[in-house]
């Protein structure tokens, strides 16, 4: 005031002594402009964008800066814009104090809805940051989120969603297994969790392609922290008993008999505890580095050896390469067997995966990879009882065990070694498995299926021929089948009708089908896409006519 500078816009909220000490040694008394020396300082021109402001306060990480940047910015643009709104409540200079103002001042203004785009730009700045937020403030926005849930529905809900925090993640995976949203809901805001809920391909023996909708409904148990119908009644029929068991044991090779034999290998590595149910999501994480030439060239299915456990199968994978061991480059065993609540398990398994595969790829540019695991993880017997079966001696939580005498039960499957018994279905042993953790060493899909994947610095070929086996589609059964030859193996063949885009399902031989669609006489062709082409097809509807009245006269 004393210098007529005009500067009373830089005392709000936040300001300290320090500011005030600081800017003034960067005054010049004779001629100072603030304009001039903020643009000086800051080599900035143009503020009123909000990415413009982020970013520069992302780059800056001063507390004096940031005071300078908010300062302004607040006394030159804020009429307008969200960011002002979140400005006026900011209580700080911290990557923390910009987070929370971001994340919550939108949930106590007149038309929040009128500033939700801006919001989602600048929180997409914040994300990348990975600011770690108070329990209470993640708190505080979870509450926010189901009001909106509650009171204008999940669809609307979703909006505000920001992924800055694990919280929200955690309740995204929560909605997904209850049902209050589906999978697509959520594909370009957690898109983690829908390539892991993705379809799970890659077994090829027509008599066991069973396990890939097991899989999938093993996933969305996974998801729902509860027990389903579908995986008690299909672990039911395939894992009834011993015979039916090495039934489809048997159709599988492991992974050294796949592999011993290829000479096209350069390295190998051994993710302990990854299962088949990680192919979709591995998938598309080796997906989003085309573009740095690493491309999925093959996906197996192989078995591991019984009791499904490390020890057992380590060393089979170690005699795969030449090198004085095999290097483990990930660990989901490791934390499987720790109690971890739900659903931060799964978030956590997705980032250890994620960062596991790039860490592989990242090290090993033009080489081509093979990646190996030695057993899968079940996370479902953590909901059943264990049997508590007397005369054993535990092991692995039960899921395998041994007994002197052991008795045939339709419960276990019992080794050659005549004392070594392998839990058929989700039910251990022994006690129950403790809530949180997952298990292997029995006997079910998740724990004996395991994936190998191929990896290299050229892409397969990508041609692929379609026919559409009956173009004419009735309103009783309105499914349209392909005949489909060539789908590389990192791709799924999608159809997209009236707008909505559907995934096919696979049947014997070259045959696909499309979910029952809702016929539409508006809507007379289809697009089948596999990668990035696609191919269109005519249809012809029969939606069935209004019967006349015979008694209207």
């Amino acid at each position: 005031q004393g210098l007529g500078l005009k500067l009373e816009f830089l005392s709000h909220e936040g300001t300290t002594s320090v500011h005030w000490e600081t800017l003034a040694k960067e005054i010049n008394t004779v001629s100072f402009d603030f304009r001039k020396f903020f643009n000086a300082k800051f080599d900035i021109h143009a503020l009123a964008g909000h990415d413009v402001f982020i970013k520069t306060w992302f780059e800056n990480n001063d507390s004096f800066d940031r005071w300078l940047l908010a300062s302004y910015y607040i006394e030159k643009f804020c009429d307008t814009g969200y960011i002002c709104a979140a400005l006026k409540e900011i209580k700080g200079y911290t990557n923390a104090d910009i987070a929370q103002a971001l994340l919550l001042t939108i949930f106590d203004l007149k038309d929040p809805e009128a500033y939700i785009e801006e919001r989602r730009d600048v929180l997409a700045f914040v994300r990348k940051e990975g600011i770690i937020l108070s329990d209470g403030v993640q708190k505080k926005l979870v509450e926010k989120l189901i009001g909106i849930a509650q009171t204008h529905g999940y669809p609307t809900a979703l909006r505000y969603f920001s992924l800055v925090t694990n919280a929200e993640k955690a309740l995204l995976i929560e909605w997904l297994g209850k049902g209050y949203i589906q999978r697509d809901a959520v594909k370009e805001l957690y898109p983690d969790i829908y390539h892991y809920l993705g379809r799970t391909f890659g077994v090829k023996n027509a008599e066991c392609k069973w396990l890939l909708s097991y899989f999938d409904d093993y996933k969305l148990a996974k998801v729902a922290n509860s027990y389903s119908p579908n995986i008690e009644e299909s672990i039911g029929s395939h894992n009834q008993d011993t015979a039916t068991f090495y039934s489809w044991y048997n159709s599988f090779s492991n992974t050294r008999t796949l592999l011993h034999s290829r000479k096209d290998i350069d390295v190998y590595f051994w993710i302990d505890g990854l299962g088949f149910d990680w192919v979709p999501f591995i998938q598309q994480i080796i997906s989003e580095r085309n573009n740095d030439n690493y491309y999925l060239n093959e996906v197996l299915a192989a078995r591991a050896e019984l009791p499904t456990k490390t020890d057992i199968n380590k060393k089979s994978l170690q005699l795969l390469t030449q090198q004085e061991y095999l290097p483990k480059s990930g660990d989901l065993d490791k934390y499987s067997h720790i109690t971890r609540q739900y659903p931060q398990y799964i978030i956590d398994d997705f980032t250890l995966i994620r960062n596991t595969i790039n860490d592989i790829l990242n090290n090993n540019p033009g080489k081509k990879i093979a990646i190996v695991s030695d057993h899968g993880l079940s996370f479902l017997s953590q909901f059943l009882p264990g049997l508590n079966l007397p005369g054993l001696e535990s092991d692995h939580g039960g899921r395998t065990a041994l007994a002197k005498k052991p008795t045939i039960d339709s419960r276990y499957i019992i080794l050659d070694d005549n004392k070594t018994l392998c839990a058929l279905r989700h039910n251990s042993l022994c006690a129950k498995i403790h809530e949180g953790c997952g298990c292997h060493g029995g006997c079910t899909p998740e724990e004996v299926l395991v994936p190998v994947f191929i990896i290299s610095s050229l892409p397969n070929a990508s041609t692929w021929s379609a026919s559409i086996e009956d173009f004419e589609i009735s309103a009783s059964n309105p499914v349209v089948k392909f005949k489909i030859k060539g789908i590389p193996i990192d791709q799924i063949a999608m159809v997209e009708y009236n707008g909505i885009e559907y995934q096919l399902n696979g049947g014997t031989g070259d045959l696909y089908s499309t979910p029952h669609l809702p016929l539409d006489a508006s809507a007379q062709t289809i697009l089948l896409k596999i990668g990035d082409k696609f191919h269109s097809f005519n249809l012809k509807l029969s939606l069935g006519t209004e019967e006349e009245d015979l008694f209207d006269f």
